[in-house]
């Protein structure tokens, strides 16, 4: 999709490296704009789209077709 994509997932597998040797996590908050299909960095309206459907929020990434969902939690 993006002419920088492979630099893009070369940058996401260097951090996923660095933090397993370093035996840290991935903040959360990156770890959702990362496909775990194809660890291309999810950028909603260039290569993902994003859907709020039954309580959940869904991801598709436009490269692989992989399909994150992650649940909402219910306000009060």
């Amino acid at each position: 999709m993006a002419k920088d994509s492979p630099l893009q997932k070369r940058y996401v597998k260097l951090a996923k490296k660095v933090s397993t040797r370093t035996r840290t996590r991935i903040p959360s908050n990156l770890k959702r704009q990362i496909c775990k299909g194809c660890n291309a960095l999810l950028i909603p309206g260039k290569n993902a789209t994003v859907r709020i459907k039954q309580k959940k929020l869904r991801i598709k990434c436009a490269e692989c077709g992989k399909i994150q969902l992650i649940p909402l939690k219910q306000t009060q």
